[in-house]
């Protein structure tokens, strides 16, 4: 009986070791997965990161760019304002020449009489 013994004592040793075993192999495979997975979300949040930037680049780009088209808009319609008020300037000043023209015309057709 005492042999019995010494065996079952034996094998629950025998038992709890590959049980330990097992349980370093079963963390060691949780650890690398886990590992894994934390690599894995990392990758992501680092492309998800890269995507937000691009992103915001491309509208601050186009932010730029619709602000340089209005800036150019309202350039152009001064400098569009101002030629209408140069040509008007230039018309009227053809109609004052034109004027002061014809009176000394009609001045001196009128000296001559």
């Amino acid at each position: 009986h005492n042999k019995h013994g010494q065996k079952h004592d034996a094998h629950v040793k025998d038992v709890d070791r590959k049980l330990a075993d097992h349980r370093r192999t079963i963390q060691q495979e949780h650890d690398r997965n886990h590992n894994h997975l934390k690599d894995v979300v990392s990758q992501h949040a680092d492309n998800l990161s890269q995507m937000v930037h691009s992103v915001k680049a491309e509208s601050s780009f186009h932010g730029s760019m619709e602000d340089r088209v209005q800036r150019l808009e309202k350039e152009l319609k001064e400098q569009s304002i101002k030629l209408m008020g140069i040509n008007r300037f230039e018309a009227e000043l053809k109609d004052v020449r034109e004027t002061i023209g014809g009176e000394k015309k009609e001045r001196e057709a009128h000296a001559d009489m």
